[in-house]
Parts: C-alpha cells; sequence; structure tokens
C-alpha cells in the first residue's frame, strides 16, 4: 500500500515548502515519522529515476536515492523555505 494514502489528510494538503517547513519545526517522534514518509512518497520516484539517470546502474542508483532521503533528514533544520525543495536538496549532495 502507498504510504500517502495512510497520511493524515493535514500533511497531504501541505505543500512541498510547507511540508518540509513542518518537518523542520516538528518534535514529536510520530509527527516527524508522518512528515518523512509523506515527503519520501512525493520525491521516491522522481529522486530516483533522477539518479539513474546520473549513474546508469540500477542498484548504485538506488543507494544513492536512499542517501539523498538521508541527507534530507539529516539536515533538514537548515530548510529556510525560500528555495525549493528540490533546489535546497541539492545543495546536500555532493
Amino acid at each position: 500500500m502507498d504510504s500517502s494514502s495512510l497520511a493524515p489528510d493535514w500533511v497531504q494538503g501541505l505543500s512541498d515548502n510547507a511540508l518540509m517547513l513542518s518537518f523542520r519545526e516538528a518534535e514529536a517522534r510520530t509527527d516527524i515519522d508522518v512528515l518523512f514518509d509523506e515527503l519520501c512518497s512525493r520525491y521516491r520516484i522522481r529522486v530516483s529515476d533522477w539518479r539513474r539517470r546520473l549513474s546508469r546502474h540500477r542498484n548504485y542508483a538506488d543507494d544513492m536515492a536512499q542517501d539523498v532521503f538521508l541527507r534530507a533528514f539529516r539536515y533538514r533544520h537548515t530548510f529556510r523555505g525560500d528555495a525549493t525543495l528540490s533546489t535546497w536538496a541539492l545543495c546536500h549532495y555532493p
């Protein structure tokens, strides 16, 4: 089952920037989990396809895509909302 169908309506209705700002400010573990799941659900295919085009090796691309989400989680406190989520994410990937 797609994790986006399990997310509360208030999360699904957030813009990408509002989602990331909420994720940045969340303190409760359940809120963090719901917001991160929604982020992954929205961007999983896009990030995986982008990394596959760059690496041309499926397994390596999947590892790189997972690393993108790990970095988004780790550096979420640096998101200010003055850039798109995709632009901000590229700043945290070498």
